[in-house]
């Protein structure tokens, strides 16, 4: 409760106009906050060991540590091109298009554009409505199409991995990946053992002991 009422005393702080204070008093205002709200946040962490890892730092060395040798992290994120040049916003800003991440135990970590959003979830849309009818036989060929935009262009980066730890975004959340079909005609679960990620700090909660509850 501390902690959540120092959050938002310095967000009202930092929001708002200084209220009668000098610049200098409202910036040192809010260090004090920022200092205090550290220091409750430390409090906690000697305690739980679980919100130590939700609020520390993340850094590629801790969160490569934490994956498996036998894994992948694959992590999803939509996103759109800046032009900080352009006239106007509406210029800006270009299509919406995926991007995946590959990160291994020991290796370096790769990037990939994987093409606009609008084709990927279209494809994505189209399983889900196969997905949903048992009378359709033209789910693998459409779990196919989908592979072939999300996962074919990783799988060398992700090498002979027998877990996939996967962190969605945008409509392949709403997807199992585990049904996807691969270039041999077989659904990724028969590859691969898949989790699913909020993103790759969850790795460093995972790694927490927890007492026995029964």
């Amino acid at each position: 409760e501390k902690l959540n009422r120092t959050t938002a005393s310095l967000a009202r702080l930092a929001l708002n106009a200084r209220q009668g204070m000098t610049p200098d008093e409202h910036r040192a205002a809010i260090a004090r906050l920022e200092q205090q709200k550290e220091r409750i946040e430390r409090e906690l962490g000697d305690y739980d060991a679980e919100f130590r890892a939700r609020v520390a730092p993340v850094a590629l060395d801790t969160i490569q540590a934490a994956i498996p040798a036998d894994a992948a992290l694959l992590e999803f994120a939509v996103y759109r091109s800046f032009n900080p040049k352009a006239a106007s916003n509406s210029e800006a800003y270009g299509e919406r298009r995926y991007a995946a991440f590959v990160l291994r135990h020991d290796d370096a970590p790769r990037a990939f554009d994987l093409g606009g959003a609008a084709a990927i979830d279209a494809a994505v849309e189209a399983l889900r409505l196969a997905l949903r009818d048992p009378k359709r036989d033209d789910v693998r060929k459409l779990a196919r199409a989908v592979d072939a935009r999300v996962l074919a262009p990783l799988r060398h980066a992700a090498g002979p991995v027998s877990r996939l730890l996967i962190s969605p975004d945008g409509t392949l959340n709403l997807i199992p990946f585990e049904a996807l079909v691969d270039t041999d005609g077989r659904y990724a679960i028969e590859r691969h053992a898949i989790s699913y990620l909020t993103s790759g700090r969850d790795l460093l909660r995972m790694r927490i002991a927890r007492p026995r509850r029964g």
